[in-house]
Formats: C-alpha cells, structure tokens, sequence
C-alpha cells in the first residue's frame, strides 16, 4: 500500500470534502482504512458519496409526476372548459371534467406512494379541519330530503379536499407549474370576455342575454371576476427571483380587465380591497415614494374605468332599491331570505348538505306570504336559486349549528396560521371576502380550483417550520381501496350526470321548437304528438339513473304531455317533481295542467305561488283574462 495508496486516499478525500462534507468524509476515512480492506473500502465510500451528491443535485432539477401534470390540467381546465352541447354549458361541465382529472390525479398519486411503502400526507390543521366538512355532509344524508344527492355533494366534497392533499405533497416546482396553468387558464378566459366587450364573439350560445353575453369562459360575469381576483395574487409569488416579469404583467393586465368588464360590484369591491392591501405592502415595505404614487394613480385610473363600465347597472341598483329595497338591488333577496327561513325552522341540524336548492322555492314561499312580499323577475326560466350567494349562510342552512361550529373552528385555525405573513396569501383572502358574502365561491370550479392552490400555499407557510408527514404504512392499501372506490363512483356519477345534462339540453330545444311551430300553426298534430311522445318515453327511461334529476325529469315529462293535451298525466308528472323538490316551474306547470282540466280555484292557488316568486312567469300563463288576475291577485291590487 506505500506512497500509491496515501496519494489515493489524499484524492478520494478532497473529493469527499467537495463532494460529501468534510467531517462526516474524514470521520468515515478514519475509521474505515485499516489493513488489507483499505481499497475496497475507499471504493464503497466514494460511491455511496456520489449517490448523496447526486441526490442532492436532482432535487434542483426539473420535477415532473403524473399526479403533478394532471393536477396542472384541471387546474387549467377549470378555466377554460365549455361544452356547448350541455344544458349547463360553464358551471355542470367545468366541474365534471375537473372533478374526473383530480380523481384520477388522486388516485395515480396514492398508488405512488403506497408503493414506496406508506402514504405520505402533509401534517395540517388546516387540510384535517376541511377534511371534516364532507363527513359532515355525509351525515346529514340522515336527515336531508334526498339523501342520494346529499351523498354526492359529500363524495364530490372529498374529491376537491383529495385534490388539496396532492397538492400538498407536490414539489414547489410543480406546484408553481399548477400556480402558472391556473394563471394561463384565467387569462385566456378573461381575454375571451374583453373581446366579447369589444364586438368579437368567438363563440355564440343560445339563450344568453343582456349583461350574460359578456362571460368569458367562466359563464357568468361573476365566476369571471371572482377568479380573476383570486388569479392576480399568484402573479406576486416567486417575485424575488424575478422570473417571467413581462409575463406576469401582461397576464396581470388581462386578468384586471376581465374584472373591469364583468361589470361585476363583487368584483370591482374586491379589487379595490386588493389595491389597498397593495399599496399598504408597499408602504410597509419601504418603497419609494414615487413607487407608491404611481401604484396609486394607476389603482385610480383602473377603479375609474370599473366605475364608468358600472354606471348602467348602478343606476338600475337606485331604482331597484327605491321600489323593491336593498336585497333586491343587490340580487340576494332571493337566497338570503331563503336561507333565513330555513335557518329558522331548522336551526341545530339544518336542511341536509346539498339540499339548498331543494328547499329554496317552499322557503322563498314562507317569506314573502309573511311579509306580503313578490319576488323580482328574473332574466328568464329557471329563476331558481341554486346557492343562498353567500357561502357562510349557507353552511349553516344546510348544516345547522353544526356548520357554524365548523366555520369557527375553520376561523380559528386560520388565525393562528396567520397566512397574511405572505403578501399572496394576504392578497388572495383580502380579495376573497366579498365573493364568500355575495357570491358562492366554494360552491364553483372556476374559483374552487384557485381556491386549493390557495390553501396548499397556506398549508406550506403554516407554523415556524414543516412538520413531519402523516404515513399511513400498515393501512396504506386500504386507503388506497377507499381513494380508489370514492374516484370510480364519483368519476361515474359525474359522468351521466353530463350525459343527462346534455339530453336535458335536446329535450328543452325540442320542447321550446314544438311549441314555436305549433302558435305559427306548422306543426302537424302527428307529429307534434310524436315529438312530444318520444320525449316523454325517453325522460321516463332516464328516471333514477343520477341522484338529484328525477325532479326536473318529472318537469320535462310534464311539460311535453302539456303539449300533448294530456293535462292529467301532466298533473302527475309535476306533483311528483314537486313532492320530491318542490320548485316554482312545477308549481306553474301544475297550475297551468289543473286549468286545462277546469280546476279553476287549485289552478289559482298554483299559479298565484309561481308567480309570487318570480312576476316573470307570469307570461307563461296561456289565457290572458286568467293571468291579469294572478298577477292583480299578488300586486294587491
């Protein structure tokens, strides 16, 4: 071993100070050349330091996954997906195609890891007090008025908290790739929308009118302004290495636009919250004077421009407000009336999770006959209320004391993460507010997608450092039988529900084509039956297969047997759809088949719910002399 051997061992050690740290290499050089083994141990040690060194430098390097790439793309596709096919061309068709990508990303991601020998979950207070909110859904199926669909919301629930846990253990670098995909997404949208403002349309749907023809690919003006607020903030993270700056400013150009011209208040109101948390960074921050001023008069010229493209619709807020009231000029009379009611009479367990819809019309109903009260027309049919437009109120609607318990322990756990330390996350929550209280983010795609990026942020910068993760070892597979089961069954309720969506389209096309040719006298008597026949046979034939549809199938089978003349089998139809959800469409229709029988008082009584609601449906009333007296009835005149 001689002088050949001591020059070696001189090498391999100051490739292993470079290489491997100076100590631990000359700890291990030490102990390890003794006696004949000297080589092979000076072989073993300078590989294993080359595999550490290697290891270290693949960290740095680009990081690609499956699971990571598909997260990207529904992240991407909740902005961007339409389906003109479908009855709900934006909202129904961005979240079944963003629900299936998460559920598959989930599913590749949890099979990763349980073949690396236990599933790694991020340790949150955060992702575990979410974690709650479909279990308690799912719970409230016991109570709710249709438990099938209250398990679905719980189950499409999951999949969304599912698509946060992925996230959360995603690399920075691919979670920036998802930041960048979400940014992508929302600028294209909010660019279709400032060509739409400007004459070019690139795209037409039937049935849009006045201030919904200017919607981007959000589908309505609101969506488009609450995810273009929530967008903007990803523009201020990786600042610091001042990456893609052009780029950042022209998409944060488009998205500011997009809130301009959805002529949405929510989102003129966010985005002035936004500018004042921006200028308040600034000032703390130090920055020039000269920085701050123009900050400020760029901040002026923007709100000017969103006040100059509201002017419309603020003086349709005054006249609303002086002859309807407040609620009603802001468009949440509806929702939040309903939503007290239901509060009231269910105030510790609720309605059930995702029963709002179903309770809306009888709730709506109970207010306005105690305060003597219509409704407002709205721009067309359905004039349902979906949501209660704000989300808190309608937790507790659905979930009693229960989901206020929940909201304050959410509240709670959120103040001591303290996620307004990082300017984006203050940015992002700031410019939240107001959608939660006059619209219902966390009930669309298009801004619960941002919404989750959101979320991991928090979960990432939470506390004075990470904590170690949860790993399942032993029970890895069965989590991975529940993850797996939870994507397939709701990958195929998602699925027909689409497949239904779109007949309802065909069948709504049909119904509205019959009725057209029949008052310009075109339309045979044959073949109007026939028509109207073969959609009654094909709605019955879909009855059941999704959770939640028999009600308006009910609806549309009622429909086409009015056409027919058959108003008996009309009358069952619509006291079928409204014993399973009653809904003001059934209550006209019902009105309208009990007057085609004679029945002149239940017709009235019918009738005169229906239009209390909504004073729009009154033109649907076929004789005139009957419908001047509806609507003198709910005037009070």
């Amino acid at each position: 071993m001689g002088a050949s051997a001591s020059t070696g061992i001189a090498n391999v050690a100051r490739i292993g100070d470079r290489e491997w740290g100076g100590d631990r290499w000359r700890s291990f050089v030490k102990a390890s050349f003794t006696g004949a083994t000297a080589v092979g141990q000076i072989r073993t040690g300078y590989n294993r330091g080359m595999k550490e060194t290697m290891r270290s430098r693949t960290q740095t390097a680009p990081v690609k996954t499956v699971a990571g790439f598909l997260m990207a793309l529904a992240i991407l596709a909740s902005q961007i997906v339409v389906i003109p096919t479908a009855s709900s061309s934006f909202r129904l068709s961005k979240s079944v195609v963003v629900l299936a990508i998460i559920a598959c990303a989930a599913v590749v991601w949890f099979v990763t890891q349980a073949f690396t020998g236990g599933v790694r979950i991020v340790r949150s207070p955060l992702i575990g007090v979410v974690a709650v909110y479909p279990v308690l859904v799912a719970v409230s199926a016991l109570w709710a008025p249709e438990p099938a669909k209250t398990l679905v919301t719980a189950g499409e629930a999951a999949i969304w908290i599912l698509g946060v846990i992925v996230m959360a253990g995603l690399s920075e670098i691919e979670l920036g790739r998802v930041r960048w995909w979400a940014i992508v997404g929302g600028a294209l949208s909010a660019a279709v929308a400032v060509a739409q403002t400007a004459g070019v349309s690139p795209f037409q749907l039937s049935g849009v009118k006045g201030r919904l023809k200017i919607i981007g690919l959000a589908g309505n003006p609101s969506d488009l302004a609450a995810a273009s607020i929530l967008l903007l903030p990803f523009l201020f993270t990786g600042t610091d290495r001042a990456r893609r700056v052009w780029l950042r400013i022209a998409a944060g150009a488009v998205l500011t636009a997009g809130v301009l011209v959805s002529q949405s208040r929510a989102g003129l109101l966010a985005f002035v919250i936004e500018v004042l948390v921006l200028l308040g960074w600034l000032a703390s921050r130090h920055a020039s004077k000269r920085t701050v001023i123009v900050g400020a008069v760029i901040a002026a010229v923007l709100f000017g421009a969103g006040i100059w493209v509201n002017i419309p619709r603020f003086q349709w807020t005054v006249q609303t407000i002086r002859h309807q009231g407040l609620l009603s000029a802001i468009n949440r009379d509806g929702g939040w009336t309903a939503a007290a009611v239901m509060i009231g009479e269910h105030p510790v367990l609720g309605t059930g999770g995702g029963s709002f819809s179903c309770r809306f019309a009888a709730a709506r109903l109970t207010y306005l006959k105690a305060h003597d009260r219509v409704g407002y027309k709205r721009i067309g049919f359905a004039s349902h209320f979906p949501n209660a437009h704000d989300d808190p109120l309608q937790v507790i609607a659905e979930l009693g004391i229960i989901g206020l318990v929940w909201m304050i322990v959410l509240c709670v756990v959120l103040v001591r993460t303290k996620p307004w330390r990082d300017f984006p996350l203050a940015l992002a929550l700031a410019g939240l507010i107001p959608f939660l209280i006059f619209h219902y983010p966390c009930h669309l795609a298009v801004t619960l997608a941002p919404m989750m990026v959101l979320m991991v942020m928090i979960v990432h910068q939470q506390g004075d450092g990470p904590s170690p993760p949860i790993v399942f070892r032993r029970s890895r597979w069965f989590l991975l039988l529940a993850v797996f089961l939870l994507a397939v069954v709701t990958i195929w309720v998602e699925v027909r529900t689409l497949q239904l969506d779109i007949w309802r389209k065909n069948a709504e096309m049909t119904i509205q084509l019959v009725q057209l040719r029949t008052r310009q006298g075109r339309l045979p008597e044959k073949a109007r039956t026939a028509l109207l026949g073969g959609l009654d046979m094909e709605g019955t034939d879909r009855l059941g297969r999704v959770p939640g549809a028999d009600p308006w199938l009910w609806r549309i089978i009622g429909l086409s047997r009015l056409g027919r003349g058959d108003a008996t089998g009309a009358e069952t139809a619509f006291r079928k759809s409204l014993r399973l959800c009653p809904h003001e469409e059934g209550y006209l229709g019902l009105g309208i088949a009990l007057l085609d029988q004679g029945r002149i008082n239940e017709a009235f009584q019918w009738l005169t719910d229906a239009c209390r609601i909504d004073p729009n449906l009154a033109k649907v009333i076929p004789d005139s002399t009957f419908r001047r007296t509806v609507v003198q009835s709910i005037s009070g005149r």
